[in-house]
């Protein structure tokens, strides 16, 4: 399993759903865990003009991530724009 490194933003995020959305939230910490096991899933689609980046689909909310051999980097997690 990789080592996961969660940047600022993406940590503050899931700090505001703890009080708001606690399905989204479960939701969530288990695509990041799947990611650190296997990434890609099956959800994600790399980035384009960003080597190394990936997107995973989680519900309504979108979470960006590189990887590299050792360590999932969580670098943004947001809501989709509807």
């Amino acid at each position: 399993m990789r080592e996961l490194e969660l940047y600022k933003q993406p940590a503050s995020f899931l700090d505001k759903l703890t009080k708001s959305d606690k399905t989204s939230l479960v939701q969530i910490i288990n695509t990041i865990e799947g990611l650190q096991k296997n990434p890609p899933t099956s959800s994600s689609k790399k980035l384009v003009g960003f080597k190394g980046f990936y997107r995973a689909r989680c519900g309504k909310y979108r979470i960006i991530y590189k990887l590299n051999e050792t360590t999932l980097h969580v670098l943004l997690a947001h809501t989709k724009h509807t």
